[in-house]
């Protein structure tokens, strides 16, 4: 649990990074450390909203897989099976609609975590299927990574950050 909170802030620090070569500024490796330095307390928060938002979609499954093992009646298998898919598809919805929060931190620091979720939320109304399409099409590209021992995702990993960030330029104009 606390390390989910620190990688909020390095992930806070790895799109600011991104974020200043694709805007053509200048940046170098110490950005990584940015997010010590500026807003970890907003990056932290909103981690813990994400771990508390993933757990509330998953505990019905949660709860009837534990009745199940309990009474190994079917029935209860296939009611978790149900809200296990329904609890991932919004978990899926939930990122795909808040996936630019972090971003949201760092162009607009004086802004409350709540505000920057509502603007998320609307900046995010009809564009959540194309992130979806877009994460999706890096598929192969991870497939392809994982094959070559994960010697290829040092080149996909900053491929999809960048082409990400290109994404949050494009829909937050």
């Amino acid at each position: 649990f606390v390390l989910e909170l620190i990688s909020a802030v390095f992930l806070l620090g790895i799109i600011h990074y991104t974020m200043n070569i694709c805007k053509g500024e200048p940046y170098k490796l110490d950005d990584v450390f940015y997010g010590f330095k500026s807003h970890p307390d907003k990056a932290i928060i909103c981690r813990f909203f994400f771990i508390l938002a993933e757990l509330i979609c998953a505990l019905p499954a949660i709860l009837f897989a534990v009745l199940y093992t309990i009474t190994e009646n079917s029935v209860l298998l296939i009611i978790t099976s149900v809200f296990l898919v329904i609890g991932l598809t919004a978990i899926v919805i939930l990122h795909l609609t808040l996936h630019f929060v972090y971003y949201l931190i760092l162009d607009y620091p004086d802004a409350t975590i709540k505000e920057l979720i509502v603007y998320c939320a609307n900046m995010m109304h009809g564009q959540r299927i194309k992130l979806f399409y877009l994460y999706a099409s890096f598929l192969p590209l991870y497939t392809l990574g994982i094959l070559s021992l994960g010697i290829g995702l040092l080149f996909v990993e900053p491929y999809v950050n960048v082409t990400i960030a290109q994404f949050y330029l494009d829909v937050d104009r």
